[in-house]
This record gives C-alpha cells, sequence and structure tokens, in this order.
C-alpha cells in the first residue's frame, strides 16, 4: 500500500519523529510527548489530532436531502444548515457499513465524513445507492484535511486562530 502524507506530515515528524502508518495508508506520530501526558493535557487544557485520513463525501442536487435520508440511520430533514449530526449507515441486511458524521450545508448540499478503515468502500457504497436520486456523490477526500480540536479550552484557542468561534 502507497504511503499518504497528510498536510500535517513534515509538522509530524519534526516534532513527534517517529511515524506509523495508520488510517489506512497514511502516516501519524505515534506520540509527541507520551500518550499519557497527552491524554491529560487534552482533559484539562486543549490537544489537537490530525484525522486528514477519514473520507469525506460530498452530496449535492435537489435530492440530496432524501437521498443522505436513505443512506443513514438518524433523520436528517429537521437539520438546520450548518448543524452536523452523528450517525450511521446501515446495508439492506440491517449490517452496519460505518459510522459517519453528516454535516448540512443547505437542502442540495450535504457531506458525510466516514472512517478511515473503510472508507474507499463506503465511499463506493454511497455512489451505488445515488442512482435515481437526483443528487451525486463526489469522493473528495483527497482534497480535504482534517483536525480535531479538543479539550475544555478548545474554543479559547480556536479563537486566537478565527474570530468569533
Amino acid at each position: 500500500m502507497t504511503e499518504r502524507r497528510s498536510p500535517f506530515y513534515d509538522y509530524h515528524l519534526r516534532n513527534a519523529g517517529q511515524l506509523v502508518k495508520g488510517g489506512g495508508d497514511y502516516m501519524f506520530p505515534v506520540a509527541y510527548t507520551s500518550g499519557e501526558n497527552e491524554h491529560v493535557n487534552t482533559r484539562t487544557n486543549v490537544g489537537m489530532q490530525d484525522i486528514s485520513s477519514m473520507g469525506e463525501v460530498d452530496i449535492k442536487g435537489p435530492g440530496a436531502e432524501r437521498l443522505v435520508n436513505r443512506l443513514v440511520v438518524n433523520e436528517m430533514a429537521d437539520m438546520e444548515p450548518g448543524q452536523v449530526r452523528y450517525t450511521s449507515m446501515c446495508n439492506e441486511a440491517g449490517g452496519i457499513v460505518d459510522d459517519c458524521t453528516v454535516y448540512k450545508f443547505n437542502d442540495e448540499h450535504f457531506m458525510i465524513v466516514t472512517s478511515s478503515g473503510p472508507r474507499k468502500h463506503v465511499a463506493q457504497w454511497i455512489g451505488e445507492h445515488t442512482y435515481g436520486a437526483s443528487a451525486y456523490s463526489t469522493d473528495i477526500s483527497a482534497a480535504v484535511a482534517l483536525a480535531v480540536v479538543q479539550g475544555p479550552r478548545a474554543r479559547d484557542f480556536l479563537n486566537t486562530v478565527v474570530a468569533g468561534v
């Protein structure tokens, strides 16, 4: 499998040193300090994690909301633009395809963020379910970088980067 690098790769290499393959085929740091120290820092302060290996599928078109409602187990019609909902996708036999996060931009534009490992399979599965939906899906994973910022001081940190968070 080819080694993939997130936009944070050089930073990881410079500051963490040891990288391992994770999230499919992406290279990630083992740790910057220690797992325990990073855990405590995130729980008491703020921490960031590179999750660029996750899959992102854009869904657009007049039937986008209907399609997303068909793909996931939660109701999406009551979401407002700008909202995000955690849910899962099940196959026709009721088995779980993946857990995911759904972002609603407007009634005709959604984005589904999938797990790292099955991202290619899930993007294909979503594409197979667009037939007749008046909507189309695009796997935009290669064009998207994701960083998660967590902890009680996350909002304070983000306010130093983006005003009004």
